[in-house]
């Protein structure tokens, strides 16, 4: 009796921290060297250079985002280990690199929200992505580095068949397509009240949130759309993508809006 009442309890924690629509308040630290090589609480091998962290209750292989309060720098990281500390979240030194927190006093307050399964590509290539904003091929190496919600949009807005970032065509973002492209947005869904628009739009994965804007839609109603001004083949995808959130959004030429 005792056993199962451990394992309801150890659920009913774990089940607590599904809700993707909430930012939680906690400590980050980051992992000795001792650890390198040694097996996780999940049965994965420790590395510094991934991007993974340890948490008390948070189920293993969830991801999460997890912000610098004090610089703002973010980082996507899995869940794979426990931490036996309440109210703190054990980052590999990569992923506390990526939020500048090794070279200060080794902990920093940090906001942590759960994120969704589409984000596993994501965290799969950040270290790629990163090395490529850093370098200056996506943005002018005097142009600050934008948060990730900015660098996300950028990265996988222009995804390929197979789900890939094509880094060629996230320089062309926002950039004015040929008429023979043509010019396209995505209509979302329609809504009755500007009010909605908050609730609408964080629906949406991160890296499209920042194109979200709300029109006019007709003599009294309002819409809200993603504002990509793509062609309508890339349009399409992305609609494809967002299809079970909207599933009566519609790609739009950009005169239309």
């Amino acid at each position: 009796m005792a056993l199962v009442a451990v394992c309801v309890l150890c659920e009913a924690q774990g089940s607590g921290w599904r809700d993707t629509n909430h930012t939680y308040t906690m400590k980050a630290t980051y992992y000795a060297d001792k650890f390198v090589g040694r097996k996780t609480s999940s049965g994965e091998v420790f590395s510094q250079e991934l991007y993974t962290a340890a948490h008390h209750s948070m189920p293993f292989h969830t991801l999460v985002l997890v912000t610098n309060m004090k610089t703002g720098n973010q980082v996507v990281v899995k869940i794979n280990d426990r931490c036996p500390k309440h109210g703190v979240i054990d980052l590999s030194k990569r992923a506390a690199e990526s939020i500048d927190i090794t070279h200060r006093n080794g902990v920093a307050p940090v906001t942590v929200r759960v994120l969704g399964e589409e984000y596993f590509d994501f965290w799969s290539r950040q270290g790629e992505m990163r090395e490529v904003m850093q370098a200056g091929e996506v943005f002018e190496s005097d142009e600050p580095l934008p948060p990730p919600e900015h660098t996300e949009k950028q990265s996988n807005n222009t995804q390929g068949t197979n789900g890939a970032p094509n880094n060629a065509q996230q320089a062309d973002t926002k950039k004015p397509t040929t008429a023979n492209d043509g010019c396209y947005n995505l209509k979302l869904c329609s809504i009755t009240l500007r009010q909605e628009a908050s609730a609408t739009i964080a629906k949406l994965p991160i890296y499209y949130q920042e194109s979200a804007a709300v029109v006019t839609n007709g003599s009294n109603g309002l819409a809200v759309i993603l504002d990509l001004r793509q062609s309508r083949q890339k349009v399409e995808e992305v609609r494809r993508e967002l299809l079970r959130m909207f599933p009566g959004s519609t790609v739009m030429q950009c005169d239309r809006w």
